[in-house]
């Protein structure tokens, strides 16, 4: 009885503070009000397109996508005026947040999202997600943060005398996985088998995007894409390679003294000690 009287409360705070619809492109007026114990989002469609909702809970400085949604989302909307449900309580136990915003954009327009938990959908054979930023960047041009492989916190130094992560098993567990750790849920590190999926079905173009080299991923089936940018690595307490190459770090060992990464040429084994990017994914 308690706990269906707090989701009670919730549902009606909803309803003052959903506010600041945002729209971008061919979307507009957009707009959100509550309707028993959903969300509804409204917007006008100009184009046919793949479309994505996200929400802000912080006045629109970072948003994350919405997965409990129905109606005119995803795959091959016609253009028209639209509505979007989405169950709020299965994706927020609490939403007393003071300042509400949702973002309806295009699919191919994920990437620029500002907020790093987003993600892509590259119609990958797996049905892997890949997020829009590194751990620790705030937006998918900004390098993020530099790990050693097993470890969760940055160093000044990244060397094998103080390397800490003891354990040889061939993949690392979910409870000593960055991205799980720092992120939450369902994130996590890529797999090998992942990163070569992500290099076989997508089109790798090294570019130049908001004044950083790196590389645009580009689905070969939808036409969604990723920016990884060159973040090199980190060896002692120096940068190689940084607006240069591109590396970040799998789950998975390479051999018994090497965890693979992804480098310009595909996957390769790279020291444990050094501070390599994070790209997280999740299932979909």
């Amino acid at each position: 009885m308690k706990n269906n009287l707090f989701r009670l409360v919730i549902l009606v705070l909803l309803n003052v503070l959903v506010c600041n619809a945002v729209a971008t492109d061919y979307v507009s007026s957009v707009r959100s009000y509550q309707e028993g114990k959903n969300i509804i989002i409204t917007y006008e469609l100009s184009k046919q397109s793949d479309i994505a909702v996200s929400v802000s809970t912080d006045g629109g400085n970072t948003y994350r996508t919405l997965n409990s949604v129905s109606g005119d989302v995803g795959k091959t909307i016609m253009p028209g005026s639209k509505k979007i449900v989405w169950d709020v309580l299965s994706e927020y136990e609490s939403f007393n947040f003071s300042e509400v915003c949702f973002k309806v954009v295009p699919s191919k327009e994920e990437l620029t999202l500002n907020n790093c938990h987003d993600y892509v959908d590259l119609a990958l054979s797996s049905g892997t997600l890949w997020a829009t930023c590194n751990i620790g960047a705030t937006k998918p041009e900004e390098y993020g943060d530099y790990f050693a492989w097993g470890e969760s916190e940055t160093k000044l130094e990244y060397s094998v005398q103080n390397y800490s992560y003891k354990n040889n098993s061939n993949t690392i567990s979910l409870e000593n996985d960055v991205a799980y750790k720092k992120w939450g849920k369902d994130w996590r590190l890529p797999s090998k088998k992942e990163i070569e999926e992500l290099y076989s079905e997508c089109i790798w173009e090294k570019t130049n995007y908001k004044n950083v080299v790196g590389y645009k991923v580009i689905s070969k089936k939808n036409g969604n894409y990723l920016f990884i940018p060159a973040g090199g690595f980190r060896l002692g307490n120096q940068y190689v390679g940084r607006g240069s190459l591109c590396y970040f770090w799998t789950n998975s060992l390479f051999n018994e003294n090497l965890a693979s990464g992804f480098g310009p040429a595909g996957v390769s084994g790279y020291y444990k000690y050094d501070g390599i990017t994070v790209r997280p994914v999740l299932n979909k």
